[in-house]
């Protein structure tokens, strides 16, 4: 196969080897301080041609080879001639005799050992002898700090670099696989005394970090005491640096050596090497130890990582202990975790916006940030304890969504995307660090924080999350610890006046920001902090020794603990001209209340609500045999919340007294037990119980069971289960005060019985869920009936059975279009049917249907997607949605839906990188202007979206 030439990367190549014959011409020359700078820059390039490689994917042996051949010039003869060019100032003849002559054999040297990488299968991660980027980088670092040196020490040099280059010495390189101490502690030690070694004696530096280097290479020899005699060796290494610095520096001519000084300063401020040790992780060529551009063109990796420790948890199967980085959830009542998946896939990257990730979208405000209600009923937040959080549970984070990691290599992801213009701009930050300390020990931090600030008046958002987390997955410990913020801030506008606006007067001569909103000064804030912590501990009950990989097959139990706490605060403010709307239009429409009732303050209302649960519960696991077994694992606990609710009542508003908590102290029982039969069956059952108190009866109980088929090898699923639960209704759907509503009431227990059944075939993409849900006693917020006021919301209870229907159908086919092309056809159909569309509004049908056609650009190195996305409901009485209590509410004035909504996009993945841009909204003005999803609250119109996600490590 016919190679270019005149690659990127070859021509970075190139630039190293001019360097290094210029670095020559220098040498001869006696210039050393230039040849020192020439050979580093040199060095900077060799680093560089790897890094454009990787990035281009423009592999090739040329490549390789021209590389070697760079390197035995920049490396072997420069340095070489600057040891000729110094023994010629030692001796003081212009034709130096044949001991002159010996210091080329470095040359020579350095050409034997670049022979011998190009043949060596293990330089990934150790290299045979001294690296030549080092010898010579040493070399010329010597060379620049000497004055008249001793001719012995200029053979001493040559004869030690050139005896180094070909030793069979194993000598590390500065490869991380991890940052453990353990693993890593000769580099951190290198590294951190090479930068000392560089700021303390300058140029001379380099020399005696490359000496450091071959002692801790040495120190290795020695096994566990090679710690304490790296120290001593350092320590000499200090003290004779600092002494040649001071000796070569006497013996030269005063305004020579102030001359060299001078020039000496930029290179004392960039230690050459010092952009390679930070790309070492990345790179298999480095400046400083690396050499030669060490890449595989069958992978999309470019080295060989150093074999770890094994993990050891009985909580992954051999498969998921092979892959290089894991991601997964726990629950939070058992001794079990769910593997996920970590997000750095092309599919599915053009849908940011979190409320839009569920099987078919959401009802929403219109803007990222804002409330939203998911269209499908059985994806809609359940169980909450504080549930006036619910509107925005597509942001936050919660113990069961929380992820952890295991990583070979640490995993750390940066993405942004933005959108609009300045006055409106719209954007998405997200920043996810994960690494392990220890092959079972990991820690993770995962931040972000999103908003706009609206195209509609008064419609700013910001919503951030923050979470930090540690595992131990051991042999028989596993502890999960970590620590949540959520933060949700939504200005909130009350929608539009008169939705006929959207259709009548937005125009191409108006702005969306000049059509009247309802109100113009409240706001949302919800606040959440929790922290948790979930340790077991397992002990077989068959001895096993040091050897046994794994307690999952032995028979044992397991004792386990969680603690939890959380705090939630909802805030909630604003004032009377705030929230009165005044048409502006001579003989306009009177002003307009949003709100009838200012119960304590007519001018402004801060109606605020703290909620606070402290939970302990210690559980029993049991594995009779085998944890994959048919019985698999049976588990027991108890538990106890302790609940405060912080809220005013009627008196405290008028005497101004401090809220006082209302507590709950609340115990229950559990039982769990799963299993699986070979790889044909899983089954598990579960019963939740209080068995007194406030909560007595509350009952959490089901089961569940999939089962594969195989037909040559290929899977089908079948999955069904079914769950019965019965639940006091929360606090705050009983008691709540505020300046604008005020309710005391005195529900039953909410009950339900829920039945799923779904079959699945993977190798042709297409998934079906039926459900069906029976719901006693359902509590829904919706508008009072009284004439007088207009959006008087408080919480009803529904005193007739409610059952709902869903079909929920996912097809995903691909088609191929030649070797390296394909159609992607993505369809997904949700059917509902409600037997009370007042207590339970769904809509007949909603659909998403996402085709693109995906390509490679460059292959192996970029690969382009460009389709469109549709979604679309029928109409139905899709919710209202009232800001003073931050609630979607059942309405019965308009039917919304029956809308296209279209999105065009392409989506790349160039290596590591995702790159987006979309033109979001794209139907805007083709089909119709009723682009309503909750009642007086439009979508946002067209806008361009671009985007970035960027992956670290992985």
């Amino acid at each position: 196969m016919k190679s270019k030439l005149l690659t990127l990367p070859n021509v970075v190549t190139l630039a190293n080897l001019a360097c290094g014959c210029v670095a020559l011409v220098f040498a001869l020359r006696g210039s050393f301080v230039e040849v020192f700078a020439l050979v580093a820059a040199a060095a900077v390039f060799d680093f560089a041609d790897g890094a454009v490689a990787r990035l281009t994917g423009r592999y090739s042996e040329i490549g390789r080879q021209l590389d070697s051949l760079a390197d035995v010039v920049s490396f072997g003869v420069a340095p070489s001639a600057a040891l000729f060019a110094a023994w010629e100032r030692a001796s003081g003849a212009v034709v130096p005799g044949a001991a002159g002559w010996a210091v080329f054999a470095v040359a020579m040297f350095s050409a034997l050992r670049l022979a011998r990488f190009n043949v060596d299968d293990t330089r990934h991660t150790e290299f045979t002898g001294l690296p030549t980027p080092a010898a010579g980088l040493a070399i010329v670092s010597l060379t620049a700090v000497w004055g008249a040196p001793p001719q012995w020490a200029v053979l001493a040099v040559a004869a030690a670099v050139s005896a180094l280059l070909v030793c069979p010495l194993r000598m590390f390189s500065l490869k991380f696989s991890s940052f453990a101490w353990r693993e890593n502690r000769l580099r951190y030690v290198l590294i951190a005394a090479s930068a000392g070694l560089v700021l303390w004696l300058g140029t001379g530096g380099v020399a005696t970090a490359v000496a450091l280097y071959v002692v801790l290479n040495l120190a290795r020899l020695a096994g566990p005491g090679g710690a304490g005699t790296a120290i001593v060796a350092l320590a000499l290494l200090l003290a004779a640096g600092q002494a040649t610095a001071q000796t070569t520096t006497g013996r030269q001519n005063p305004a020579e050596a102030q001359r060299q000084q001078a020039r000496q300063r930029p290179g004392q401020q960039q230690r050459p090497g010092q952009s390679g040790a930070a790309g070492e992780e990345e790179e298999d060529n480095t400046p400083f130890f690396g050499e030669g551009t060490e890449v595989d063109p069958a992978s999309d990796t470019v080295k060989a990582r150093r074999p770890r420790m094994p993990l050891e948890s009985y909580h992954f199967s051999m498969e998921e202990r092979q892959r290089r980085n894991m991601r997964w959830t726990i629950d939070p009542w058992a001794n079990r975790i769910d593997i996920g998946h970590i997000d750095t896939l092309q599919n599915d990257f053009q849908n940011e916006y979190p409320f839009m990730k569920g099987s078919v979208g959401s009802a929403n405000l219109g803007n990222l940030g804002a409330p939203a209600q998911w269209l499908n009923f059985f994806e809609r937040e359940t169980g909450r304890n504080h549930h006036f959080a619910d509107p925005w549970g597509a942001y936050l984070r919660t113990i069961e969504t929380m992820p952890f990691y295991n990583t070979k290599t640490p995993f750390s992801q940066l993405g942004y995307m933005w959108a609009g213009q300045k006055i409106h701009q719209e954007e998405d930050l997200i920043v996810i660090h994960a690494q392990n300390i220890s092959p079972s020990t990991g820690v993770n931090l995962d931040y972000r924080s999103l908003g706009t600030k609206g195209i509609y008046q008064w419609q700013g958002t910001r919503n951030k999350t923050f979470s930090a987390g540690v595992n131990h997955t051991g042999k028989r410990w596993t502890l999960h610890a970590g620590y949540i913020h959520n933060r949700v801030y939504n200005q909130e506008n009350g929608g539009m006046v008169d939705d006929e606006d959207v259709l009548l007067r937005l125009n191409e001569f108006e702005q969306p920001r000049t059509l009247p909103m309802s109100m113009s000064s409240p706001t949302n804030s919800v606040k959440s902090n929790t922290f948790f912590l979930q340790q077991t501990y397992g002990v077989p009950l068959i001895r096993i020794t040091e050897n046994d990989f794994t307690i999952s097959d032995r028979p044992g139990f397991f004792v386990g603990h969680t603690f939890e706490y959380d705090r939630w605060a909802r805030r909630y403010n604003d004032t009377y001209q705030g929230t009165v709307y005044t048409d502006p239009k001579p003989n306009g429409k009177p002003p307009q209340r949003y709100y009838d009732e200012w119960h304590f303050n007519g001018n402004a209302s801060r109606d605020s609500l703290f909620e606070g649960r402290l939970t302990n519960r210690v559980f029993v696991q049991l594995q009779p045999w085998d944890r994959n077994g048919v019985i698999g694992t049976i588990d027991a606990g108890i538990g106890m919340d302790m609940l405060r609710y912080y809220g005013f009542d009627t008196g405290q508003y008028l005497t101004g007294v401090d809220a006082t908590a209302v507590k709950e102290t609340h115990t229950y029982v559990w039982g769990d037990a799963n299993g699986r039969v070979g790889r044909y069956m899983d089954w598990q059952a579960w019963l939740r119980l209080h068995p007194f108190g406030k909560r007595r009866g509350d009952t959490d109980a089901g089961g569940n069971i999939a089962t594969r088929l195989y037909i040559k090898e290929r899977s089908l699923s079948v999955y069904g289960s079914i769950r019965f639960t019965t639940q006091e209704p929360s606090y705050w759907e009983q008691n709540y005060t505020s300046n604008h509503y005020m309710w005391r009431n005195s529900f039953a227990k909410e009950n339900e019985t829920r039945i799923e059944g779904s079959l699945a075939i993977p190798h042709v993409g297409f998934s079906a869920t039926v459900s069906q849900s029976v719901l006693g006693n359902r509590i829904y917020y919706a508008q009072d009936s009284l004439p007088t006021q207009k959006v008087t919301i408080k919480p009803f209870q529904s005193s007739e059975v409610v059952g709902v229907t869903g079909v929920y159908l996912r097809e995903d086919l691909p088609i191929r279009v030649g070797t390296d092309s394909r159609i992607n056809l993505n369809h997904r159909v949700m059917l509902q049917w409600s037997s009370d569309q007042k207590v339970i509004p769904v809509p007949l049908a909603s659909l998403y249907l996402s085709y693109n056609l995906e390509f490679n650009v460059v292959r192996d190195v970029l690969r382009l997607q460009i389709g469109v996305d549709g979604r679309y409901n029928t109409p139905y009485y899709a919710p209202g949605y009232n800001p003073g209590l931050g609630q979607f509410y059942n309405q019965r004035v308009k039917e919304l839906g029956d809308y296209i909504w279209l999105d065009a996009y392409a989506n790349a993945k160039w290596k590591r990188m995702r790159i987006l841009i979309k033109m979001e909204h794209l139907s805007d003005d083709m089909f119709s202007r009723n682009s309503f999803s909750t009642l007086h609250y439009p979508v946002n119109r067209r806008v361009l979206k671009f985007g970035l996600s960027w992956n670290f490590y992985d």
